[in-house]
């Protein structure tokens, strides 16, 4: 588990995460998930309410808010393949 847990700290997504921001819990969540259950289905699951999340037309929230800052990132980033 400890070099699994190394990676976070060579990976340069995880420093441009704001801890105040939900988005950074669910990255310790998939973190979590990937060394405890690594078949699990929450991932995918998990982005596929991100592509389906409504955006208002007044703009009142958005993916921003959550701590997303672009959702294309999610693409490249290891933890979320």
């Amino acid at each position: 588990m400890v070099d699994r847990s190394s990676n976070i700290k060579k990976d340069h997504y995880w420093k441009e995460l704001d801890n105040s921001r939900e988005f950074y819990y669910f990255c310790i969540m998939q973190q979590m998930l990937k060394v405890i259950s690594p078949n699990s289905s929450w991932r995918k699951r998990f982005l596929n309410l991100l592509d389906s999340f409504p955006l208002p037309e007044n703009r009142a929230i958005d993916l921003c808010d959550m701590g997303i800052r672009d959702i294309e990132i999610l693409e490249e980033w290891e933890l979320w393949k």
